[in-house]
């Protein structure tokens, strides 16, 4: 019987001059260190920074942002060799999970010992104590694993879970304060946790295992949804609230199905096309792929009954070519922010949110629209130039601020200096920046 292994990590690096602990409160003012590291690429302007932080490995949609409760920054992300942060070095590629303070000045970092090439999926979360929690997917030798750093980069536990499938894969996790982690693992085949085998199905057919894990890392329960019905997306929230979004087959719409303490609330249709799910405070915000003949919209109900609240259409008039299989912006991330919100999306051609037009500059570019507390319009900025730029997630600093995770393959300038370098040919780096929500006219 082929049991999880737990599996020895690479090394700790703690950032050269920086603390390899957070016992003082992050300050906007860099405090004096000792000995100095003289190696520091962020760029500041206005209340906002940049840093790029290195090639990314060639599973380059696995990029994740995470905020402490005391406001600092963790990024799970596979890079490729020659990666430089600070005093911090990467020689080969590996996954990193580092730790920045909310100016940008790095903490530690943590290689996994994993190949940054074959890293398909990855997820991160935060506790209440600043523990980190992360669940990803290794393609090459196929598994999923599970990893838990202390408030100090130190690593607490790790475990792989090999299956007899290349297509597995994470394909959503949820964190709850107290260190519990969801993770939703898609998979064929054969499947084997904690004792238990799943056959995942034959073919095209594949199944899903929402696996939990307690704080200390230990599998607590598994639940399996076979052929014909797929749990899509999950969500927790507080006071034991978790969101499913379900399919149940190809005809039919996916059900959003809202419990409490494992109870069902309400459940309501879906779209085929939903694509953002997120809980904040009493509010559960949904958005939406453009497909077939609907429009994007970013919505949102009340967590304990479904009632709808509010929804906004996002996408006033677009030009784009069609012809070319162009879609208009979605929400893709959403973050709450001071009297509002803010999504983030790609944009390619030209779009009008309600505050006039903007345009990409001839390729994806990253969007950020600031919405009111009813979903209305009150500003956008386009993040980008050059190149292929786009926006991977998006969270809130107590701060009031936003942390924006980029990816890029040329430079980017916020305004006030770029940050990165030019890339080669398919290739892309990752970049870290920390900004207000956008301003009318921040264009």
């Amino acid at each position: 019987m082929r049991l999880p292994y737990v599996l020895v990590l690479g090394s700790m690096l703690v950032a050269c001059g920086a603390r390899s602990s957070l016992e003082d409160e992050p300050s906007h003012e860099d405090p004096p260190i000792e000995p100095a590291c003289e190696l520091d690429d962020r760029v500041f302007g206005d209340g906002a920074w940049m840093r790029p932080l290195g090639l990314a490995g060639t599973g380059d949609g696995a990029f994740d942002v995470a905020v402490a409760p005391d406001g600092s920054i963790v990024v799970a992300a596979p890079f490729d060799g020659g990666a430089s942060i600070d005093c911090f070095t990467l020689s080969a590629p590996d996954v990193v999970v580092l730790k920045f303070d909310p100016n940008g000045r790095l903490h530690w970092a943590r290689q996994l010992g994993r190949s940054a090439s074959d890293t398909m999926t990855l997820f991160a979360g935060v506790d209440v104590d600043g523990g980190v929690h992360v669940v990803g997917t290794s393609g090459h030798d196929p598994s999923i694993f599970h990893t838990i750093l202390s408030a100090t980069g130190e690593l607490e536990w790790s475990l792989d879970y090999p299956a007899d499938d290349m297509g597995i894969g994470v394909i959503d996790a949820a964190f709850d304060p107290d260190g519990t982690t969801w993770a939703v693992v898609n998979f064929q085949n054969r499947l084997e946790i904690a004792g238990q085998v799943y056959d995942g199905g034959i073919d095209d057919v594949s199944s899903e295992l929402l696996v939990e894990w307690d704080p200390q890392g230990e599998v607590r329960s598994l639940e399996f949804f076979g052929p014909g019905e797929k749990l899509r997306q999950l969500e927790r929230g507080a006071n034991g609230i978790q969101v499913r979004r379900i399919s149940r087959g190809w005809s039919s719409p996916p059900t959003v199905e809202v419990r409490r303490n494992g109870s069902v609330l309400w459940s309501q249709e879906g779209t085929q096309a939903d694509s953002l799910m997120r809980i904040v405070g009493d509010q559960l915000v949904e958005g939406t792929r453009p497909a077939l003949e609907d429009e994007p919209w970013v919505r949102s109900r009340a967590v304990d009954t479904g009632e709808l609240l509010w929804e906004s259409p996002i996408v006033v008039q677009w030009e784009g070519d069609e012809d070319q299989g162009h879609w208009p912006p979605y929400a893709a991330s959403i973050a709450p922010v001071a009297g509002g919100w803010v999504v983030a999306a790609s944009l390619l051609d030209s779009v009008n949110l309600g505050t006039g037009w903007v345009s990409s500059a001839g390729s994806f570019d990253g969007l950020l629209a600031r919405l009111g507390p009813q979903g209305e319009p009150i500003a956008v900025r386009t993040i980008g130039g050059p190149g292929v730029n786009g926006i991977r997630d998006i969270a809130p600093l107590p701060d009031g601020r936003i942390v924006v995770a980029l990816m890029s393959d040329e430079p980017i300038d916020l305004g006030f200096g770029p940050a990165g370098t030019p890339c080669a040919e398919n290739c892309n780096q990752h970049i870290l920046a920390v900004m207000s929500p956008p301003a009318p006219d921040a264009r």
